[in-house]
């Protein structure tokens, strides 16, 4: 994955493609890194990225996902009912973080 150089970073991105959608996940990455949010993953993206450590960048996209969450039980609020276990699942990413090294991602 041009945006994920490690396991977990995958995994993360891939999680996300698959609640949520390939476009919502490509606009929450762009967003994360502070570039147009228009679900193109391009030399702009790829660029800003660079900028970032592995860590840094999907811990913003961590962020980006809790905000789009929160949007979503916004506009249709019967999806409270599922908020605990969309946060428990973004939790179970976060604490991997840490586990992320340089090593790691220099061998990617």
């Amino acid at each position: 994955h041009a945006l994920a150089n490690t396991g977990i970073g995958v995994e993360i991105l891939l999680d996300s493609s698959i609640h949520h959608d390939p476009y919502t996940t490509a606009r929450l990455a762009q967003k994360a890194l502070g570039v147009e949010a228009d679900a193109r993953i391009g030399p702009l993206t790829l660029k800003a990225r660079t900028h970032l450590t592995e860590q840094e960048f999907l811990a913003k996209f961590l962020g980006e996902r809790i905000i789009h969450m929160g949007k979503v039980i916004k506009r249709r609020p019967a999806n409270a009912a599922f908020a605990e276990g969309w946060m428990r699942r973004v939790r179970d990413y976060i604490v991997l973080l840490p586990s992320l090294t340089l090593t790691e991602i220099s061998e990617k």
